[in-house]
């Protein structure tokens, strides 16, 4: 469902199980790295679910015909958040790691575990993107999953991950997906399952 900025309905309550995205010119979109603000937003919790918090952007917004998008975060299947929780969790369990090591000197067994943990996070990502990104694989473009908000700022991590390693600028993003991925497990604890 979509609701215009413009329109009174878009300045009420929402559902606490819906949640709001930004889409239009000079605004967050599907696989690009959300404005501060917008992700200020997003990361209160209060916020994610009220639509009336796009006001606080301001007068600008609404000339530039952006729309609210809303996603209900609905129970998953079993193992879908079996899946992205373990992915999730794995991957920010390393960021996190590699995060307190810093560019210090590290022991080689303190070396040897964050090795590990990188190796766990890059197997279940993989497996991960495997059985719900890629489009041999993965879901149907019509799956009922890819509106949840779950799958939708998993891939958007999954995208920053991926985009972070290629153009080897990890270390500067690794507080930006840490906190996409804390996004991730409270949705996902959040929605529950079926």
């Amino acid at each position: 469902r979509k609701c215009n900025v413009t329109s009174s309905s878009a300045y009420g309550e929402c559902p606490p199980d819906e949640v709001a995205f930004v889409a239009g010119p000079g605004f967050a979109t599907r696989g690009q790295a959300p404005s501060r603000t917008i992700e200020a937003l997003l990361r209160r919790r209060d916020a994610i679910a009220r639509v009336q918090a796009l006001a606080l952007l301001g007068p600008g917004m609404q000339s530039a015909g952006a729309e609210v998008v809303r996603m209900t975060n609905s129970p998953l299947p079993k193992a879908y958040r079996d899946a992205v929780v373990a992915a999730a969790e794995a991957l920010k369990d390393a960021l996190d790691a590699e995060e307190t090591a810093g560019n210090a000197y590290i022991s080689q067994a303190a070396e040897a575990q964050l090795a590990a943990k990188e190796k766990k996070a890059g197997d279940l990502i993989r497996s991960y993107g495997q059985s719900y990104i890629s489009e041999k694989t993965g879901l149907r473009p019509d799956d009922k999953l890819r509106e949840s908000p779950v799958f939708y700022f998993m891939d958007e991590a999954i995208d920053i991950f991926r985009d972070a390693v290629q153009k080897n600028t990890l270390p500067k993003q690794r507080l930006l997906l840490i906190g996409k991925l804390r996004q991730v497990l409270e949705l996902a604890e959040q929605a529950g399952t079926v």
